[in-house]
């Protein structure tokens, strides 16, 4: 038996929070002339991960995004506003109290599968720290900013984070701890530089998918045997009546179970 990773556990996630963050910045109302530009430019000009949770590196952080401008643009790419996003590299298992892992490996079918077949699969549930840093040139942008994104998230408490099943793209829910976002004032020592920090706590479900290898007795032999086409397991496709108990002498079964059901 194998069990299917074929992306890191974290990358969806990340991946889709910054989706999330996207779908926010398309969405801004502009009451400043800097937030009028921020939200001109493409979501790549307007965010940037930075590496762990970076509270206490945030002049660092900014000066490195400032100074990392190839563009030839007339406007800077790197130009204030600027979100940084920032994952912490402590992960937590929730607790089953407070998420809803599957422990123990449960026999499914993925939806859309075309060959139909049955794997094993557990979920992991995670705590991820995440950190927004809003950097603007004046206040009243930064708290904008900052408003705004703590009204989206009271809205929106949850997104999907896609991962790879067999090759098949599965959704899978990403909560938020809490949606109220305390932004607090970041002092690094600049002058005309107002900072803003936002911690979320993301809680993503993580899919582990088992399949058996080809030569097992219980692989179905439907896949191709790669990763991203695997064996699945055999299933009980057809029962006749007789086996139960029934006339045998009876032209037809007196119970046919085509669902799916796995085989003892």
């Amino acid at each position: 038996m194998t069990t299917t990773a074929p992306h890191p556990m974290l990358r969806p996630t990340r991946v889709g929070f910054g989706a999330w963050l996207g779908r926010f910045h398309r969405q801004l109302v502009a009451d400043t002339p800097a937030l009028r530009e921020y939200r001109a430019r493409p979501f790549e000009h307007a965010a940037v991960m930075a590496p762990g949770r970076m509270i206490d590196k945030a002049e660092e952080m900014l000066q490195t995004w400032r100074g990392n401008d190839n563009s030839g643009a007339p406007r800077p790419v790197s130009a204030l506003p600027i979100m940084l996003v920032a994952f912490g590299r402590e992960v937590m298992p929730l607790s089953a109290d407070a998420g809803r892992p599957i422990a123990h490996a449960t026999h499914i079918a993925i939806p859309g599968d075309p060959k139909g077949r049955m794997f094993k699969l557990r979920t992991i549930a995670l705590e991820v720290r995440t950190q927004v840093v809003i950097a603007a040139a004046d206040d009243l942008t930064a708290g904008s900013i900052a408003a705004q994104l703590h009204l989206w998230a009271s809205a929106y408490r949850s997104f999907k984070a896609r991962f790879l099943l067999a090759g098949i793209v599965t959704e899978w829910p990403v909560t938020m701890q809490t949606p109220d976002i305390m932004s607090v004032s970041v002092p690094i020592g600049v002058n005309n530089l107002t900072v803003l920090a936002a911690d979320f706590a993301l809680r993503p479900t993580v899919p582990l998918l088992s399949h058996p290898e080809g030569d097992e007795a219980d692989a179905d032999g439907l896949g191709a045997g790669t990763e991203m086409d695997p064996h699945g397991y055999q299933v009980l496709q057809r029962v006749d009546g007789a086996s139960f108990g029934g006339d045998p002498d009876a032209p037809e079964p007196l119970a046919t179970w085509t669902t799916g059901e796995m085989a003892p």
